[in-house]
């Protein structure tokens, strides 16, 4: 999707009424929302959390945070047998990753090497791919056939009383990372446009191009690893927009300020 824009409003009152300006962010300089649709919303900060989708507002991170489709499914609870694992396990590298649940279901996802491109710069999570399916569902009989049978998506057609147990998957979804080069997550202020750079903040009295983004921040670019990364990363970034000295609990890595990175 390609959202609207993000323009300079100078002396426009935030629509947050009352609540005072956040430290950092100057009082006199709001931000405009102008989304697709023609909805506008003016405030005083704004924090790009776009993940994988992050370039259709930011174009100069076109090629440095990229949008990656990855599978994942769930199979069913295995009908008399324990799991064959009782620790969350990744292998090929990290392209293939299964966990199991408490109730005894398997969640299982990756397989993207079974693609050449790996699904890099893939946009669109309303479709599954059929080699990756068909991969991933044929992992858990492949490699422990002990506990699990080959079986069609959704069925149980081992014959019973074979020994083994059958493979049902509840359901497959897809979803898009967003990838940095460096696989560290961009948080923190954004940087200036260079001079000669396609603004995203336009002088809304004069009309003239400004390479300035103050107010506007981002937190995205999780490569794979939002489960664990992005709620430490969102308070860093809502201390940073308040104004407030880091969490002495969790404080963020440098490594993950876009200064020079974007």
């Amino acid at each position: 999707p390609r959202p609207g824009s993000v323009r300079a409003a100078a002396g426009r009152r935030s629509a947050g009424g009352r609540a005072p300006a956040p430290a950092g962010v100057a009082r006199s300089r709001s931000l405009r929302v102008k989304t697709a649709r023609g909805d506008v919303v003016d405030c005083r900060a704004v924090v790009h959390c776009m993940n994988g989708y992050s370039a259709g507002l930011l174009p100069e991170l076109e090629g440095s945070l990229v949008p990656v489709r990855n599978q994942v499914a769930v199979a069913a609870p295995p009908a008399g047998a324990r799991l064959p694992v009782d620790a969350a396990v990744y292998a090929r590298e990290g392209y293939v990753y299964y966990s199991p649940r408490a109730d005894g279901r398997m969640v299982i996802g990756g397989f993207r090497d079974t693609l050449p491109h790996r699904e890099v710069g893939t946009h669109d999570d309303g479709s599954l791919d059929p080699l990756v399916s068909a991969a991933l569902r044929g992992y858990l009989p492949a490699h422990f056939p002990q506990h699990y049978a080959e079986a069609g998506p959704g069925t149980t057609d081992t014959p019973p009383g074979d020994g083994r147990l059958h493979v049902e998957y509840e359901m497959e979804w897809a979803g898009i990372l967003g990838f940095t080069k460096d696989r560290f997550p961009l948080v923190g202020p954004l940087p200036a446009l260079p001079e000669g750079s396609r603004a995203l903040l336009q002088g809304s009295s004069s009309g003239n191009t400004s390479t300035s983004r103050a107010g506007q921040y981002i937190c995205a670019g999780f490569s794979g690893h939002g489960m664990t990364r992005s709620f430490s990363c969102a308070e860093a970034a809502a201390r940073m927009l308040l104004g407030l000295p880091p969490s002495p609990d969790a404080p963020m890595p440098q490594a993950f300020l876009p200064q020079g990175r974007m």
